[in-house]
């Protein structure tokens, strides 16, 4: 394995772990020496008879309610753990070599991958090449091996399915069209529905003028109104002849408060009146780019194709990319949870967005030592930064408070002082509503927010 791209991550992090189905692990990790753009790297090891080996993936992490006890095994072992190897045991057998330091003592981890067709398997071993767990049953290669004996390679190997592999790609990518297409078609509806929205209020500008010209008679007249009164009839001229002009009034506010309600609607449609036509010209430009769109897609064949069409989208079609499906996660494990996103120093910062989530990340993800952070006086999100042992980085923390003053009610006013204290000092209000806390042994931070770093922060590699 040495001509592979596994290698330029030796010395990096495992940051995340989570099981995908019952036969893939997705692993995060995170090089501090590498350069910039490519510090981070989402990997799915994946012992699937299609699909078998160590690939690169986008996919999100999707965490089940009940981690699968494989996963929970290698989070309990090799998280936060450093890659000090990739090797070739066997031009189908690859292992990862992981330090972990626990007690003052770097322990030794191996995650060794078959690729053997139907009986791939993906196993843990100790310092010492013993069994610790194996994510699938390791006698099925014609071997014997149980936990705590040394490992050994399987004696019958399978013939690879390159057929099988291709037919899973070709599905995979014929699957990702086909979310595509329905998607884009989706957007269609949702913009033709605005674009009818936006002719009706076009159709109610031409009302500014009459307004205006209610107000201007009614201001003429406010000596004769009498309180309650519900219209008054009020003569105009028009092409030399007298016309009578009902103007409906509200009766319950004063005469001084129906004019200003005249002319505030008045003046309200004339300004409104660039910014409709304006969106009206934007949504069928929008229309006419996404059916441009369906029919390119229509005529792609290969997943080189689906890409690279992808790529070429526009940024707002783009913001609204469909997930890709994970036919093994159930309704329960699709839903999105607490905003997970690294900081500068490759530290997870946690971001609950509304009471449920503030409550998962405090009280059910957050551990005793691991930094809270709060919008001080307001409403707002709950943050939190994961404590990896040591000082908290001064970047870090800004941009935790940066994300607290985002998520909070002072996000208009782009200043904010938050609160940041370890989460055992962070204690329910006994009888409040979800999300309501109270803390103690706190810090303050003054923060002016910056929108550039927040949209750099929100937009980098998350869950």
């Amino acid at each position: 394995m040495a001509d592979s791209p596994l290698d330029s991550w030796v010395g990096g992090r495992i940051q995340r772990v989570s099981q995908r189905g019952t036969n893939a692990i997705r692993l995060d990790l995170f090089h501090p020496q590498a350069p910039l753009p490519s510090r981070r790297s989402r990997w799915l090891i994946s012992a699937t008879p299609e699909a078998s080996g160590i690939h690169p993936s986008s996919e999100p992490h999707q965490n089940a309610p009940n981690p699968p006890i494989f996963c929970l095994w290698l989070r309990t072992r090799i998280l936060n753990g450093r890659v000090a190897q990739w090797a070739q045991l066997h031009p189908r057998v690859q292992e990862v070599t992981i330090d972990q330091l626990k007690d003052k003592r770097v322990q030794r981890f191996h995650l060794v991958h078959e690729d053997n067709g139907s009986d791939s398997n993906l196993l843990l071993l100790d310092e010492e090449r013993h069994l610790l767990i194996a994510l699938r049953n390791p006698n099925q290669s014609g071997r014997s091996l149980a936990k705590g004996k040394p490992y050994t390679q399987p004696n019958h190997w399978h013939r690879s399915r390159p057929e099988a592999r291709e037919q899973s790609e070709a599905a995979q990518t014929h699957g990702q069209q086909a979310v595509w297409q329905q998607h884009l078609k989706r957007l269609c509806k949702q913009l033709h529905r605005r674009l009818q929205h936006l002719e009706v209020d076009q159709t109610s500008l031409s009302d500014a003028h009459r307004f205006r010209r209610w107000g201007d008679l009614l201001k003429s007249k406010l000596h004769e109104l009498q309180p309650g009164q519900a219209e008054i009839i009020v003569l105009e001229y028009s092409e030399n002849e007298l016309a009578e002009v009902c103007i409906p009034l509200n009766p319950q506010e004063s005469p001084q408060q129906n004019l200003k309600v005249l002319y505030r609607r008045a003046e309200k449609l004339e300004r409104s009146r660039p910014h409709v036509k304006r969106r009206i010209t934007e949504t069928q430009s929008q229309l006419e780019s996404l059916s441009a769109a369906l029919e390119q897609l229509a005529g792609l064949r290969d997943d080189v194709a689906v890409a690279a069409w992808e790529s070429r989208l526009p940024r707002w079609m783009q913001a609204t990319r469909p997930r890709e499906v994970n036919k093994t996660s159930s309704k329960r494990t699709k839903v999105s949870g607490p905003l997970i996103r690294i900081s500068s120093d490759g530290l997870e910062i946690w971001v609950g967005r509304n009471a449920r989530e503030n409550e998962t990340v405090t009280f059910r993800w957050a551990k005793g030592n691991d930094w809270w952070l709060h919008a001080q006086g307001v409403g707002g999100a709950h943050v939190v930064i994961r404590n990896f042992g040591g000082d908290l980085p001064t970047r870090t923390l800004e941009e935790a408070a940066q994300l607290a003053t985002y998520f909070s009610k002072l996000r208009k006013a782009g200043r904010a002082e938050v609160d940041y204290t370890r989460r055992k000092h962070v204690r329910r209000v006994r009888g409040g509503p979800a999300g309501l806390v109270h803390f103690s042994q706190n810090r303050t931070l003054p923060v002016r927010l910056n929108s550039e770093l927040v949209n750099c922060l929100l937009a980098r590699t998350t869950v």
